[in-house]
C-alpha cells in the first residue's frame, strides 16, 4: 500500500508541476509576444524602450491613454502592466534619471481617476527593477523653482470639496541629487506660506471663503510653465 501511495505522489507532483508550467509559460507569453499592429515604441535614453500597447477593447478614461505598457531595456522586459491606463510619452513624462552610475528611476504616467492622473516610479539596477511604487504625479519636468540652479520637481493633489471647507493643498517640492530625488522641507514650507500664510502639513481644512484658490493656482501655472532645466549627469 506504501508503494500504490508513493506512486500516486509522484504522479500527484507531475501533474501539478506541468499544469504551473503551463501557467507560468502563459503569463509569459502574455507579456513578452511580440508587439501587436497597434502598438507604439519609443526609444528612451540609456538603453530603454517603450512599448505602448492600445486596447480597442477597454475605454481609457484619457483620449491619449492606453491600457497596456511594456518597458525594455537593452531589448529585455523588465516591467510590463495591463491593469492601468498609461499615457505615452509627452513633453515631460516620461523621466529618466541615471543616479551613480548604477540606478536609474524612472517615472511614468497613468489615469488614476477619471479626471486625475497618478505616476509609477521605477527603481532599476542592471535589468532588474527593484523597486516599484505609486507616488502623486509631478506636474512638470524638472526646473529651476527655488531660483538656485538646482532642479526641482513639484507635485500637488487635486482639491476635494467638503460641504463648506476644501482640503488644505500643499504644494511640496522635491530636488534632484546625486542620491536620487529627495522631498525638501525647507522650500515646501516657505512656498506654502507664501499661499497661505503658514504651513499646515497636509491634514487640514479650509472654508472655502478661506481658500486662497487665485494663489495656488498661480504657483501651480508657474510649475508647469517654467522652462525644463538641461540636466547634467542625470
Amino acid at each position: 500500500e506504501r508503494g500504490d501511495d508513493r506512486g500516486i505522489e509522484i504522479v500527484t507532483m507531475r501533474v501539478l508541476l506541468l499544469c504551473l508550467s503551463f501557467l507560468a509559460a502563459g503569463r509569459m507569453r502574455h507579456q513578452t509576444d511580440g508587439a501587436p499592429k497597434n502598438s507604439h515604441d519609443f526609444a528612451l535614453r540609456f538603453g530603454y524602450r517603450l512599448v505602448m500597447l492600445e486596447d480597442y477593447d477597454r475605454t481609457a478614461w484619457f483620449e491619449d491613454s492606453v491600457y497596456a505598457l511594456q518597458l525594455y531595456k537593452n531589448d529585455k522586459l523588465i516591467f510590463a502592466d495591463t491593469d492601468y491606463a498609461w499615457f505615452g510619452p509627452d513633453s515631460s513624462f516620461p523621466m529618466l534619471f541615471r543616479f551613480g552610475g548604477d540606478r536609474d528611476e524612472i517615472l511614468l504616467r497613468f489615469a488614476e481617476k477619471k479626471y486625475t492622473t497618478g505616476m509609477t516610479r521605477l527603481t532599476i539596477r542592471g535589468d532588474s527593477v527593484i523597486m516599484d511604487y505609486e507616488l502623486p504625479c509631478f506636474l512638470a519636468a524638472p526646473s529651476d523653482l527655488a531660483g538656485n540652479g538646482t532642479p526641482y520637481l513639484a507635485h500637488a493633489d487635486d482639491i476635494r470639496y467638503f460641504g463648506d471647507s476644501m482640503d488644505y493643498n500643499p504644494v511640496l517640492y522635491y530636488k534632484l541629487t546625486p542620491k536620487g530625488i529627495v522631498y525638501d522641507p525647507k522650500l515646501s514650507r516657505s512656498r506654502n506660506k507664501r499661499i497661505y500664510g503658514r504651513f499646515f502639513g497636509t491634514t487640514r481644512k479650509i472654508s472655502e471663503d478661506d481658500f486662497p484658490e487665485a494663489k495656488l493656482e498661480m504657483e501651480m501655472e508657474r510649475i508647469m510653465h517654467m522652462p525644463p532645466m538641461k540636466l547634467h549627469g542625470y
